[in-house]
């Protein structure tokens, strides 16, 4: 009896179960002090100071404590830790769940390269990756809800939530949401409140992208005063020198971070350097996306739905402008990949018969040269964990068995 109930709860969380796992296990040796690094001191700060862009994580863990120390920062990543692995094993869940029989595996195989992928799995390291786990996490709370009758009137809330935590949300992930919205109002006789509903998403994106992106620096507190306050909410040091995140945040004129990227800091031709490497290395997955998307246009039938396809296939090229308008670019290429996958991820749940088609065709193609898909998997996943961030789990086995 014992036996049965737990084979049925198994069944219940078979496929939930292995990717929380998995996430879990990379991130274990992560789990020490996320408040090391020079982001966590911007959760000391709050509305208080202004409406300014990057602060509302500190504004909502202020709802809790007033004091945002070393304790508290810990226990509030940890927490936003546990409930993205949560909700991406629950969304991996019910897209496998989703599928039929026929394209189960495939769907599997897909989850599995999504969490091979380095610029994936990124949003396991807050350490480093902060904002953009943050950013994820609103995302697939919008994607939740994108579809819900009732629930997708509080999109606009999860926008502005993604904005206000980093405005590059708006050339990194909207895109997908874009993409949603175009999706939707091509349908043969879109709904009026259709096209309110993405009209009024449209609508709050634009104005608090215009403000964030505009931000002339906090007004009625100078510099002094916002360490000040920074350090009277937490016993984090305050960089208080003259290349401060503070200053640079928030009191520069939004026209010199591009004075920056081609002067002052990596320039261009770094820049283009460390553009080129990544796309070498995400060549592979490049040649996938466009087999797929090229493969939905042709299968579909409306011209239309032609188009959508199309901006899925164009949507990495919405990251172009942070090169104009942001100091952090890096942070766009996470955006891309994670976007590629919600995208078709999106449109296989929902059994879009052009996107079903498509990456049948490609499993076909894959099914009958199992090895270089097993090595595709194999080169992500090794890169993945002889990168810097494996190294924890070497020193954790040298402790248990030197």
């Amino acid at each position: 009896m014992a036996g049965a109930r737990i084979a049925s709860a198994f069944e219940k969380v078979k496929y939930e179960l292995p990717v929380f796992c998995v996430m879990l296990a990379l991130a274990v040796p992560q789990i020490t002090d996320f408040s090391s690094q020079a982001y966590s001191t911007l959760l000391a700060l709050d509305y208080r100071v202004g409406f300014a862009p990057r602060i509302f994580m500190g504004s909502l863990l202020s709802l809790f404590t007033d004091f945002r120390g070393r304790r508290e920062i810990n226990i509030f990543y940890v927490v936003m830790f546990l409930l993205t692995f949560l909700l991406v094993a629950w969304l991996a869940g019910r897209l496998i769940r989703s599928a039929e029989a026929e394209m189960k595996n495939t769907i599997i195989a897909l989850v599995a390269l999504f969490l091979a992928l380095p610029y994936t799995a990124a949003f396991l390291y807050p350490q480093i990756f902060s904002p953009d786990r943050f950013l994820i996490f609103f995302t697939l709370l919008g994607l939740l809800v994108f579809d819900k009758p009732y629930l997708r009137w509080s999109l606009p809330l999860f926008l502005g939530a993604a904005l206000a935590t980093h405005h590059m949300f708006l050339f990194a992930f909207m895109p997908a949401f874009a993409v949603l919205f175009a999706f939707m109002l091509g349908q043969k006789v879109p709904k009026r409140k259709d096209i309110a509903f993405c009209a009024f998403n449209c609508t709050v994106t634009a104005l608090l992208s215009g403000y964030f992106y505009l931000f002339g620096g906090l007004k009625g507190i100078s510099l002094e005063q916002l360490y000040d306050f920074a350090q009277a909410h937490t016993d984090l040091p305050i960089d208080r020198s003259a290349d401060s995140i503070f200053k640079g945040y928030f009191f520069l004129d939004p026209s010199l971070v591009f004075q920056y990227n081609t002067k002052l800091g990596p320039g261009i031709s770094n820049i283009l350097n460390y553009e080129w490497t990544t796309a070498v290395f995400l060549l592979p997955l490049i040649i996938m996306f466009f087999v797929i998307w090229k493969r939905a246009i042709k299968n579909s039938v409306r011209r239309y739905d032609r188009f959508v396809f199309l901006m899925c296939l164009l949507a990495p090229l919405a990251r172009l402008p942070l090169f104009f308008v942001t100091s952090e670019i890096y942070r766009g290429r996470i955006g891309i990949v994670m976007v590629q996958f919600f995208l078709l991820f999106y449109f296989l749940h929902h059994k879009n018969p052009a996107v079903l088609s498509a990456v049948r065709s490609v499993a076909a193609l894959f099914k009958s040269n199992a090895v270089p898909v097993l090595l595709l998997v194999a080169y992500y996943a090794a890169a993945f964990s002889t990168y810097a961030f494996a190294q924890p789990w070497v020193e954790m086995m040298n402790r248990l068995f030197a």
